[in-house]
C-alpha cells in the first residue's frame, strides 16, 4: 500500500478581505482540499499579523507571514502561491512564482494596468508551460453548472441560444468589465468549447446605460465558438447590499443565486423552486490541487489556451466600451 502524498504547501498573497478579497476563503478551502497553509505575504506588518492570527485560529498551526515575498521565497519551502492580490499586483507576484518554480491559482484578471497586455499575458503563459508549471486563473462559476442543470434538467443537452447574467459591480465602469467579464466569459467557454484550432469571438457588441448617472450597465454582443453563435446580454448593476442577487439563464431559463447571510449556504431559485448550490469554490480549490499532482500537460496547455482567449474578449469589450 501506498504511503499518501504529503500535503501540497500553499503561500497566499492576499490573505484579507480588504477590496471584497477572496484569500480567507480560498486559505478554507485549500485546506480542506488537503493542503497546508504555511506563510502569506502582506503590505504591512500589522495586516501580516492580522491575517496570521486569524488564519491560525482557524485552521491551527503555525502561519508565517511577510510583508516582503523576496523574503519569504527564500525561507519558505513552497509547492504553490495563491495570488488574491488586487489585479494590479498580479504581474509582479506571478513573474516571482515562476522564477521560483511555483504552480500558481491567480485571482482575475490575470494580468491589468500593463503595456501590450495580451502580448505580456501570452508570453507568461508560455513561460508557466515552458517550465511545466499550472497556472489557473480563479474563474469559479463554471463549477456552478451541476445545479443549474439539477434545477433545469431539460437544459443539460440542450444547444445554448441565448445566455444572459447579471453580476453586481462595487468600482468604476474600466475596472468592473475587467474584474467581472471573465466570469460569463469562462461560462461561455463551458457551454460552447472550441476545438484547440479554434479561437472564440465576440460580434455586434453594444453597450446602454440603464440611469442616468451611468453606474448599471448592459453589455450585448453574439458570441462565436466555432460553428455556434449564443446571443448574450449582460446586466451590470452597482453593488446595493452586502450579498447582492446574481446569476445566469440559458435558452431564458434564470436561475437567480441566494446566500443565507447567516450560514453563507448557496442555493438556485427560479421563483419558488430552488436548488441546493454547492460552494464552487471548493469545487475549483480540489481540481486545482488535484491538477498540480497529476501534472497533465496536455491539459494545461488547454486550459492556458481559454486564459488568454478569455484576456483577448475582455479587452476587445473593454476597447469597446471606452470608444462608446
Amino acid at each position: 500500500m501506498k504511503a499518501p502524498l504529503p500535503p501540497l504547501r500553499v503561500a497566499l498573497v492576499g490573505a484579507r478581505r480588504v477590496r471584497m478579497g477572496l484569500g480567507p476563503f480560498v486559505a478554507r478551502e485549500m485546506v480542506r482540499a488537503g493542503a497546508s497553509l504555511s506563510s502569506v505575504v502582506g503590505t504591512s506588518t500589522n495586516s501580516v499579523a492580522e491575517a496570521c492570527r486569524d488564519l491560525e485560529a482557524e485552521f491551527g498551526g503555525s502561519v508565517r507571514g511577510y510583508t516582503d515575498i523576496d523574503a519569504m521565497l527564500s525561507h519558505e519551502a513552497l509547492d504553490v502561491l495563491a495570488i488574491l492580490s488586487p489585479s494590479e499586483t498580479h504581474g509582479f507576484y506571478l513573474r516571482k512564482a515562476l522564477a521560483a518554480n511555483l504552480d500558481v491559482l491567480c485571482e482575475k484578471p490575470l494580468l491589468w494596468n500593463e503595456p501590450n497586455l495580451c502580448h505580456s499575458v501570452e508570453t507568461l503563459l508560455a513561460d508557466f508551460q515552458a517550465r511545466e508549471r499550472v497556472l489557473w486563473e480563479n474563474c469559479p462559476w463554471p463549477y456552478t453548472l451541476p445545479a443549474y442543470f439539477a434545477l433545469f434538467p431539460a437544459m443539460r443537452d440542450a444547444m445554448p441560444e441565448s445566455f444572459e447574467m447579471r453580476l453586481a459591480p462595487t468600482n468604476t465602469a474600466a475596472e468592473m468589465l475587467g474584474e467581472l467579464l471573465p466570469h460569463p466569459l469562462s461560462l461561455l467557454q463551458a457551454l460552447a468549447p472550441c476545438s484547440p484550432s479554434e479561437t472564440p469571438r465576440l460580434e455586434a457588441i453594444r453597450f446602454s446605460h440603464r440611469d442616468a448617472h451611468r453606474s448599471d450597465l448592459e453589455v450585448s454582443f453574439r458570441y462565436v465558438a466555432g460553428s455556434h453563435t449564443i446571443a448574450v446580454r449582460l446586466g451590470f448593476e452597482r453593488r446595493r447590499t452586502p450579498i447582492p442577487e446574481v446569476g445566469f439563464g440559458i435558452n431564458g431559463k434564470y436561475a437567480a443565486r441566494r446566500v443565507d447571510p447567516e450560514s453563507y449556504r448557496m442555493s438556485f431559485c427560479e421563483g419558488a423552486r430552488s436548488g441546493v448550490l454547492p460552494d464552487p469554490l471548493a469545487a475549483l480549490m480540489s481540481d486545482f490541487l488535484t491538477a498540480v499532482r497529476v501534472r497533465d500537460l496536455a491539459c494545461e496547455q488547454m486550459r492556458k489556451a481559454q486564459i488568454l482567449a478569455r484576456q483577448r474578449l475582455w479587452m476587445q469589450l473593454l476597447e469597446d466600451f471606452r470608444k462608446a
